[in-house]
């Protein structure tokens, strides 16, 4: 158990190093957050004007990795140490608070941030393409989970030996909220990055359901339309269906392998 317990302190104190160095802007981003939310606690500042400010994090969160996935460590690196800079002036922006609340932050945030950072995997094979996305999906998923759950077992501590040994007091709550603020602001997207670059070259294979959605619906179908761009919209089915017969076999030839060839040689 101790030999354990060693392990996992070792391997978070060397991921921690890693992530500080390989993503220093993710992390600075990371921090801001955290110090934003614990400072508006103490200091009894507007949570309207927090929300408002902590909606563009997550945004430049996204921006900063997919930079820094692009970049590496070429001449494009200087890009990379700048990507947070729009941030100060959209901080000082009066309609900021309105845009947050619109539609396109939401689109933003739930469509093109997590397009932006899949097509920063730069992935032309599918199966890459679908590990990639599979890698941030798990990294996330695990970092929430991991997070919340020493959350609730620290949360469990506090609470027991103030009830054990009758404390009492305000620092209670201080330290509850502080707890909290780390865990979701600091700690999961630290955690985030760890997973994501330890698991970057692994192969992560998603469940069967998934695959047979890629091989044999979507990667096909999109043959088809290469082979085949017919529009559809507007003409008669029966007319299409003849115009493909016409064609021959050609357009139902999905894998390009051996059997398939001879089987469409015999057709003929």
């Amino acid at each position: 158990m101790k030999a354990k317990l060693e392990y996992c302190l070792r391997w978070l104190r060397e991921g921690a190093v890693r992530v500080v160095r390989s993503y220093p802007v993710e992390t600075l981003l990371a921090l801001y957050a955290c110090i934003r939310c614990l400072l508006t606690y103490e200091l009894d500042w507007s949570e309207e004007e927090l929300f408002n400010r902590l909606g563009l994090v997550p945004l430049f969160f996204a921006l900063a990795l997919a930079v820094n996935n692009l970049a590496g460590r070429g001449p494009w690196r200087k890009v990379y140490w700048v990507v947070w800079a729009p941030i100060v002036p959209l901080t000082l922006w009066s309609g900021l608070g309105d845009w947050v609340e619109s539609a396109s932050f939401r689109i933003s945030l739930g469509i093109l941030a997590p397009l932006l950072l899949l097509l920063s995997l730069r992935a032309v094979r599918n199966d890459r393409f679908v590990n990639g996305a599979l890698v941030w999906l798990r990294s996330g998923a695990l970092a929430l989970l991991f997070a919340n759950v020493a959350l609730g077992l620290f949360y469990a501590i506090l609470y027991s030996a103030t009830y054990i040994f009758g404390l009492d007091g305000a620092w209670i709550e201080h330290v509850a909220v502080w707890s909290v603020t780390i865990c979701e602001t600091l700690a999961v997207p630290l955690l985030f990055l760890m997973m994501a670059d330890r698991w970057r070259d692994a192969e992560l294979r998603g469940s069967r359901i998934l695959e047979m959605l890629l091989n044999y619906i979507v990667t096909p179908r999109a043959a088809d339309l290469r082979r085949d761009p017919l529009p559809l919209h507007g003409q008669n089915p029966r007319h299409v269906d003849a115009a493909r017969g016409r064609r021959g076999l050609s357009g139902l030839r999905v894998h390009d392998d051996g059997a398939g060839r001879e089987g469409a040689g015999a057709a003929a």
